[in-house]
């Protein structure tokens, strides 16, 4: 697989003094392989989608121009063979100080509900806190996986008052697309495609 990991150098640590910490995602190009905002880093070693995460416009976006997308796909064919290579894939925010005394807020939606009995789109995402934004493995999801069930924008607070590591790094991560057949006598292709806006991380006024 591609060797698919961002190194961010020279960026200094977020401290909470300077928080909260807005990203929108209105102040960069869009639809460019792997361009997110300055300090964010990815992990992604897809030989096929390897281009995401990145950031899109159109109508992908919650706040007017852009949006961060995740997207990871895979075909399976008549002989069960799938293709594309699905990996899981990691949208990584800047180094924050003190982690579990912050919440973040962000708008997602599902990038389409067009299911049917040959395509399944999947929108759940995760929320965790990584010690390495370079190893996959110091990701540590907080709270359940998220589902929005609508290509409209839903918001949704993550609260890291439960943390107890010593991680830094906030991340938003999708699992790979399947690659389980529910119906391996037919061609069949997954989409696991979720929208990310308006992130906000702050202080959480119930954490010590």
């Amino acid at each position: 697989a591609i060797d698919n990991v961002s190194i961010v150098s020279n960026c200094a640590i977020i401290p909470t003094a300077s928080l909260p910490y807005v990203e929108d995602f209105d102040s960069y190009p869009y639809y460019s392989a792997n361009d997110l905002p300055i300090c964010w880093s990815y992990i992604n070693t897809s030989t096929g989608s390897h281009t995401y995460p990145q950031m899109e416009s159109g109508s992908s976006h919650n706040s007017s121009a852009n949006a961060l997308s995740l997207y990871s796909y895979s075909y399976c064919n008549e002989s069960t063979i799938f293709v594309n290579d699905p990996q899981p894939q990691y949208a990584i925010l800047p180094e924050i100080q003190d982690v579990s005394r912050l919440k973040m807020t962000l708008w997602a939606r599902a990038r389409s509900m067009d299911n049917s009995a040959t395509v399944t789109y999947d929108a759940t995402f995760k929320v965790g806190v990584m010690t390495d934004p370079t190893d996959a493995s110091t990701f540590v999801q907080i709270g359940d996986p998220i589902t929005p069930q609508s290509t409209t924008y839903e918001q949704y607070t993550i609260s890291f008052d439960n943390y107890t590591g010593n991680g830094t790094y906030i991340a938003i991560m999708i699992d790979a697309a399947s690659t389980i057949s529910d119906q391996p006598q037919a061609s069949h292709d997954y989409h696991r495609w979720v929208c990310i806006d308006d992130i906000t991380v702050e202080l959480n006024c119930g954490a010590p």
